[in-house]
């Protein structure tokens, strides 16, 4: 007779893990560049090209920023990773809380370089990544 698990004890398979947290950093950092698009009124024969790249720069510093961030914290994850013998059930939701955060990451980027000044917006991106940080924190400590 098989030993029964509770759900407290019951573990993930480790690959499927890695495999799906991968995807979700590299979706992640592709979303990123979805947020950098021509205005409207661009029509390609505009005599204001160097206008209309003056006015991207928000949105080419916001991206480069969380684009590297992003990747420090798939290092971050790759390098830990390897310590891990088994997805626990808090392993599991740790795990889900961070790649919620990066997920999470190419919208705050937009809404904080949507209004570059506004206070409120780069508190909005500011705390995404504190909890980032602290997330991060909690599974090396796990």
């Amino acid at each position: 007779m098989s030993k029964k698990v509770s759900i407290e004890e019951f573990t993930f398979e480790r690959q499927r893990m890695f495999s799906f947290s991968d995807a979700v950093f590299s979706i992640a950092i592709t979303l990123l560049i979805l947020d950098i698009s021509l205005p409207d009124i661009y029509n390609g024969r505009s005599k204001s090209t160097w206008l209309l790249l003056e006015s991207l720069i928000p949105n080419f510093i916001g991206f480069v920023v969380s684009f590297f961030v992003i990747a420090l914290y798939w290092k971050f994850y790759l390098l830990y990773s390897r310590f891990i013998e088994s997805y626990t059930t808090k392993l599991f939701w740790l795990n889900i809380l961070l790649l919620f955060l990066i997920v999470l990451l190419p919208f705050s980027t937009s809404f904080f370089v949507g209004g570059f000044f506004d206070n409120v917006r780069f508190l909005f991106y500011a705390f995404n990544l504190l909890m980032l940080s602290i997330t991060n924190y909690l599974l090396l400590q796990y």
